[in-house]
């Protein structure tokens, strides 16, 4: 393992995270972090609850409040991060105010703040635009990526009408439904889409944002969620569905056409679960088998060889995939590209039976793996809704990558400076 420095942590006794993999808390220099500050751990967050969004500056260690927002959740925050497309003096969070989900720009220069017409997830580079899924809907189907503040029963249906992706033009503080749940489950309808709820989710924009991925969800019979894979226009046009296993996990653009994940190849147990008959009873017993088994490394790698899942590149506006070296890269991780080098891929692992998660670099041109950190995750946080995935995150100029770690007993932002592990493979 190649030896990393750790050059700041936040401290306790408070708990400090910032949230997703797919966004960076440092700001343009690198200087700044940003993060959520919580009073308890260990358990879900509640309607009660609120989170303290704040500042760290790495260098002197200073803490700054900025604000509070009741809208959050471990995995995801608040879609807390810094504004494009300068990063560095405007800041965005999603917030319960008056009654409605509502995304608060604050300029850390003036304390102005502004209010957009509902919620953000994704942003365009160029600091227009964002788009979001309905909240209110992911209250009834993903727990542990949803807000708490409220129960509709309006969107406890399988396909809720008006349900959907929006565009939100950041200038003009004005959304609209681009592409509705409807129209994405007509799409090359299965069967297995009428069994349980349906949803979209996990939206990211390509690096020059004029497209952005989405996942189509569905939950099914055996207890399971299928997934598709979309990519459209920024705009909700030009929409296109990847090949189609009906199984995907995490994954970034590694270019503007280029888009990599880990998923399953089509083959394996591919659709066998959306099918009739004695087939499907065979295939969902053995998926029902697999979950209930611990998950060591052995069967993990055994139960992806045989259903053929690996991290696999996708090309926009092509079904074809390719995988990518299932030997090493054998189970799922948040993954993403270091900037000026996007063949070093930034990934973790889940917590194994020993407790340990992983920090390492997938270099994709010489097929090598770096492992940067192995870091302690306590047993009663694996597989929980309140757990703390790694979710690893770089800084602007890929020198540096921010985790959320529960290795001291508490939940903190730790940062560690990759550059020298990683010379060797510039």
């Amino acid at each position: 393992m190649e030896a990393v420095q750790e050059v700041f942590r936040t401290r306790g006794p408070r708990h400090h995270f910032f949230g997703y993999y797919d966004k960076s808390p440092f700001d343009a220099d690198g200087r700044r972090i940003l993060c959520h500050t919580v009073d308890f751990n260990g358990r879900m967050v509640e309607e009660k609850d609120k989170a303290e969004i704040g500042v760290w500056d790495i260098q002197t260690g200073e803490y700054g409040k900025v604000a509070e927002t009741s809208s959050f959740n471990w995995q995801q925050g608040s879609m807390l991060q810094w504004m494009p497309p300068d990063y560095s003096q405007r800041i965005i969070y999603n917030d319960f105010v008056d009654g409605e989900y509502r995304a608060v720009i604050v300029d850390l220069a003036t304390g102005e703040r502004r209010l957009m017409p509902t919620t953000i997830y994704s942003f365009a580079s160029n600091g227009k635009y964002a788009v979001t899924p309905n909240f209110r809907r992911l209250y009834f189907c993903r727990q542990g990526y949803c807000y708490p503040n409220i129960c509709d029963p309006k969107w406890d249906k399988k396909v809720p009408g008006g349900d959907g992706i929006h565009l939100v033009d950041l200038e003009k503080g004005e959304e609209r439904l681009i592409i509705t749940t409807r129209q994405i489950v007509d799409n090359e309808h299965l069967a297995s889409m009428d069994e349980g709820d349906n949803y979209l989710e996990h939206m990211m924009f390509n690096p020059s944002a004029d497209r952005f991925v989405f996942m189509h969800r569905w939950r099914i019979a055996d207890g399971g969620i299928a997934t598709r894979l979309y990519s459209a226009g920024y705009q909700g046009d030009n929409i296109h569905l990847f090949q189609d296993s009906l199984s995907y996990g995490h994954g970034c653009w590694t270019s503007d056409r280029e888009y990599l994940i880990f998923g399953r190849m089509v083959g394996g147990f591919s659709k066998m679960r959306h099918y009739r008959g004695a087939l499907r009873f065979m295939v969902r017993t053995a998926l029902r088998l697999n979950r209930a088994l611990p998950h060591t490394k052995t069967l993990t790698r055994i139960h992806n060889k045989v259903a053929a899942n690996a991290f696999l590149l996708l090309r926009d506006g092509i079904r074809e995939a390719t995988m990518i070296d299932q030997r090493q890269l054998w189970d799922d991780g948040h993954c993403s590209v270091r900037s000026g080098n996007p063949n070093h891929v930034l990934l973790d692992t889940y917590p194994d039976t020993n407790c340990r998660q992983k920090l390492m670099v997938y270099d994709m041109s010489r097929k090598a793996v770096v492992e940067l950190a192995d870091l302690f995750c306590p047993k009663e946080y694996h597989a929980k809704g309140y757990r703390c995935d790694l979710h690893p995150r770089w800084d602007r100029t890929g020198a540096r990558v921010c985790v959320d770690s529960l290795q001291d007993g508490t939940r903190q932002m730790y940062v560690y400076d990759v550059a020298k592990a990683l010379r060797k493979q510039d």
